[in-house]
């Protein structure tokens, strides 16, 4: 039923496109990213065939473009609309199965004002909004920590997307907090839902983070608590996790081992100056009985042209624990429009 709203929902939006296109703000979006990086594992073949590789492109398919809609309904209300797209530039040829061009993103319609933010449609779950993700300085390259031994990956991580949320967020104005939660709502056989909840509070330097999500089918549920300091340009952060769904460990979009339950401690710290951010991250990874450990480090510096392009290099190391062990050397430009 829930699903049949959903499309009742969208396919009015889409009807009344034409006659407030006039009247709608668009704004077309995106982000460019082309890495040249070299991989060496000790064990496991990459997907160039070999145990030491040169890659070029965007392996960790975060280049994207996007579409942005709203219109002003009055009283305070507006309705949006916000479509989003992958793209790998600079494709290398390794015949990869990640390596597949253009996919969805964001797919969501939704009307804010001063009750908050409701949403429908496919989007990030909260879970992944709010703490590291967010504040890991290199993520979406080669040196992040996510799926690398230092943060839970997939789309109860800190990886990709969930369809058919039902999502609502608070107003700002709240004494620093924010709360955002999340529910799906399936009715296909074997599925019975699941839900998504992050709450943000932030007070001068200081932002502390709480998150959780629960895969109803299963009953596996992961927490998060994280925080991050900032005090002119440096800042330190750390997040705690405790994962029940499963995932797995990847070296430059490379898959290494699976991801079991357990623990995961990441710290991270960077220093700004003039243009540049100098950054190193640790983490680790304790598997429940039965279930590999793991180990993540990365140093990184970035150069900012301005605020929408940059240019970074770095070194990254992924070592899951008697299985195998990973080394990335590289550099990477960015632009966002």
């Amino acid at each position: 039923m829930n699903k049949k709203l959903l499309a009742v929902a969208v396919g009015a939006t889409l009807a009344a496109a034409p006659m407030l296109s006039a009247q709608a703000k668009v704004k077309v979006y995106g982000k460019a990213l082309v890495e040249v990086v070299s991989t060496k594992t000790d064990v496991k073949s990459l997907n160039c065939g070999s145990t030491d590789c040169i890659s070029m492109g965007d392996r960790n398919n975060r280049s994207r473009w996007g579409i942005k809609a709203s219109q002003d309904l009055g009283n305070g209300l507006k309705v949006f609309a916000n479509f989003e797209f992958s793209m790998r530039p600079g494709i290398s040829g390794d015949k990869s199965d990640n390596e597949t061009g253009e996919e969805r993103r964001v797919m969501k319609v939704g009307v804010k004002g001063g009750f908050g933010t409701l949403t429908l449609g496919r989007d990030h779950g909260a879970y992944k909004k709010y703490g590291a993700k967010a504040w890991d300085p290199v993520s979406n390259t080669f040196l992040q920590a996510r799926r690398s031994g230092a943060m839970a990956g997939g789309s109860f991580g800190h990886n990709s997307f969930r369809d058919d949320l039902i999502g609502y967020k608070t107003p700002k104005g709240l004494g620093g907090f924010t709360f955002e939660g999340q529910v799906r709502v399936d009715e296909a056989a074997g599925k019975d839902g699941e839900w998504h909840a992050a709450v943000q509070w932030k007070g001068g330097p200081l932002e502390v983070v709480g998150a959780m999500n629960n895969k109803e089918s299963g009953g596996d549920q992961n927490k998060k608590v994280a925080a991050r300091y900032k005090a002119g340009g440096i800042t330190v952060f750390g997040q705690y996790e405790d994962v029940e769904i499963k995932d797995s460990f990847r070296a430059n979009n490379n898959k290494l081992a699976t991801q079991g339950t357990g623990n995961f401690l990441m710290l991270g710290g960077g220093y700004k100056f003039g243009n540049n951010l100098m950054a190193v991250q640790w983490g680790q990874f304790r598997g429940d009985t039965g279930y590999a450990d793991a180990d993540h480090v990365s140093v990184s510096i970035t150069h900012f042209f301005n605020k929408k392009s940059r240019v970074y290099a770095g070194y990254s190391n992924v070592d899951v624990s008697g299985v195998d062990s990973a080394d990335m050397w590289g550099a990477g430009l960015r632009y966002d429009f």
